[in-house]
């Protein structure tokens, strides 16, 4: 009686396991696939973030060229203004001197605002201090010039003007080449980092499809082999149930 109940129920056994085994295997294929997505997302999210730092430090570097060109520019009308008063003096020339004076204070204060290293901070500031010690040396020359004081005015030239300027021209005019280098560097592995960045979504992307095509190779093999494994045990069952001739 046991052993016929026990044919009796072979096949749904047989069916059982099958049936077990697949879920698991749709359960392994899902995980896989939920591992491949957040791959490829938290992959997408680190390259963007990376991306967007190195943009902002383009940005800043950039700007910071611009200030550090902007500025030696004004520092050249400074002197070349200056000269000038000093051969002809006169309220359209000192306004112009004054103008490009308060466009270089800009200058310098913007790249004081930018988020830039400690040490940039620290150059910014020495410049400042300079720039205005420039503006009171320079107006006190024009001073003389307006008096006619010829010996003052060569005074304040070689003595005072002249050695703040020059360090601040020197300054200037060295930083604006190296902001200007920085810039172009970090424009340069700002495109180098996206054609990076590109060719690893794309490789990440056909990683992730070549994952997929492989789980959906496996899971079909594995059915078939499930179901010709179930069909030979019912064949079987079914052959051991026929009667003897």
């Amino acid at each position: 009686m046991r052993r016929r109940l026990d044919e009796l129920c072979a096949p749904g056994v047989g069916q059982m396991a099958g049936d077990q085994s697949s879920r698991w295997i749709v359960r392994a294929s899902v995980a896989g696939l939920l591992v491949v997505l957040c791959f490829l997302a938290g992959f997408s999210v680190m390259t963007q973030t990376r991306a967007a730092g190195r943009s902002r430090r383009a940005d800043a570097a950039g700007t910071m060229s611009n200030l550090y060109q902007d500025a030696r520019f004004w520092v050249g009308q400074e002197e070349s203004l200056e000269r000038k008063y000093r051969l002809e003096p006169g309220a359209a020339v000192l306004a112009l001197h004054n103008a490009a004076e308060q466009s270089l204070t800009a200058d310098l204060q913007r790249l004081g605002r930018i988020d830039s290293s400690p040490a940039d901070h620290a150059v910014v500031r020495h410049l400042l201090a300079l720039d205005a010690e420039y503006v009171r040396a320079s107006h006190g020359m024009f001073r003389a010039v307006d008096a006619h004081r010829p010996a003052l005015v060569i005074h304040f030239d070689h003595a005072i003007v002249d050695p703040v300027f020059g360090v601040m021209q020197a300054i200037v005019y060295h930083n604006a080449t190296v902001a200007s280098q920085r810039s172009l560097g970090a424009i340069d592995a700002l495109r180098r980092n996206d054609t990076a960045a590109t060719q690893a979504i794309v490789i990440a992307f056909g990683a992730g499809i070549a994952l997929l095509l492989t789980l959906g190779v496996v899971i079909a093999y594995v059915r078939r082999r499930l179901s010709a494994a179930h069909l030979a045990g019912t064949s079987g069952w079914r052959r051991s149930r026929s009667p003897t001739r």
